[in-house]
């Protein structure tokens, strides 16, 4: 099997039912249930600005009681909710226009179903049974549920969380988006792996220790060179004897250990090598998967691979012909998974024993 280099910096170095329009002479053909929908909706999106703890320098208006939310605040009194007529109530309208700099929520604005559960609830009257006080709850929007519905399940329990608080405050689904690479398209998980082992081994020719040469490669995205180095197995006393002065007691004890001969990077991965997996202009998800996969994508194209950095990464070192820095080390698992699948040739990182 073939190895990869060291990485100097790892130690160190939507479907909804539609509504018909309202008017304060037709009342709308359906009512919303104030617990199940309208609560968790502002409590997800509302109250993180609008509640008691707010540090929101707009937060005047409190919307965490029934007292409060129709009490209003400085700016429109208690005309922000006005029972029978949303069209004319602050509180659904606000969130209505898009191009308004008033918008509201200002960083994550409602769906349209969303709007509607507004809407419904205070052109019926904006029922809220007294003495139920609403709670901050995280804002879960269809970007943070994405990667777990391209995923599938089984869900752990904190992703089970999210899902429940996505659906409660109304399955925010933007209009017309479809997610590739759910069902049977590609992703990151298992199939991947798989498909990527398949690769390596239709392309593995060196049987045994004298098969294994050293040997130039490019990657082929990129069309940068590297050399890589065989290194013979054998066995060797890894650790420091007791005896040895000013010895550590992670340093031992002493035993023998077998290496099965493998490769080697010559140099440490450059940047030249590293920043074109880091810095693309794929849209990710938060877990670094592409936000949309083509149902006929390679496996390279599906890796998962790093956001893009919010800092220059080399903090000023120098990035051409540098060694690459800075990385996690699941970022440096994913470059070598990404290297394999385009190379057919299997690249991972070292293990105590072999450095």
């Amino acid at each position: 099997m073939r190895f990869f280099t060291r990485f100097p910096a790892l130690t160190g170095a939507a479907l909804l039912p539609a509504l018909s329009a309202y008017s304060q002479e037709a009342k709308p053909a359906r009512t919303v249930d104030f617990m199940r929908e309208v609560k968790p909706l502002i409590e997800g999106a509302c109250i993180n600005c609008h509640g008691p703890n707010t540090t929101e320098k707009n937060g005047d208006y409190l919307m965490h009681t029934k007292e409060a939310a129709f009490k209003g605040g400085e700016s429109y009194e208690n005309e922000v909710i006005k029972p029978g007529d949303a069209d004319d109530s602050p509180v659904y309208w606000m969130t209505t226009e898009p191009e308004d700099g008033d918008l509201m929520p200002p960083k994550h604005p409602l769906s349209k179903h969303q709007q509607e559960i507004l809407k419904v609830w205070i052109d019926t009257g904006a029922e809220w049974p007294d003495g139920v006080t609403l709670q901050k709850t995280s804002r879960v929007t269809f970007q943070s549920i994405r990667p777990l519905i391209i995923r599938g399940g089984p869900f752990k329990p904190s992703e089970l969380e999210t899902l429940r608080l996505w659906a409660e405050q109304g399955a925010d689904w933007p209009e017309g988006v479809k997610i590739a690479g759910s069902g049977d398209g590609p992703a990151d998980d298992l199939n991947l792996v798989k498909k990527i082992r398949e690769l390596i081994v239709a392309s593995s020719k060196e049987k045994s220790q004298g098969d294994m040469k050293n040997y130039e490669s490019t990657i082929p995205k990129t069309g940068v060179k590297f050399e890589m180095v065989a290194i013979p197995g054998g066995e060797f006393t890894m650790g420091s004897p007791a005896s040895e002065a000013n010895r550590n007691a992670d340093e031992g004890p002493q035993r023998k250990l077998k290496i099965s001969p493998f490769w080697m990077g010559k140099f440490e991965v450059t940047w030249d090598m590293y920043e074109p997996f880091m810095i693309t202009s794929v849209p990710r998800n938060k877990d670094g998967s592409p936000q949309k996969i083509d149902p006929s994508a390679e496996p390279v194209d599906v890796v998962s691979a790093p956001t893009t950095p919010y800092v220059e990464m080399s903090f000023g070192m120098g990035t051409q012909g540098y060694p690459a820095i800075s990385m996690t080390q699941h970022a440096a698992l994913k470059f070598c998974e990404w290297l394999s699948a385009q190379t057919g040739q299997y690249y991972r990182l070292p293990t105590e024993a072999e450095w």
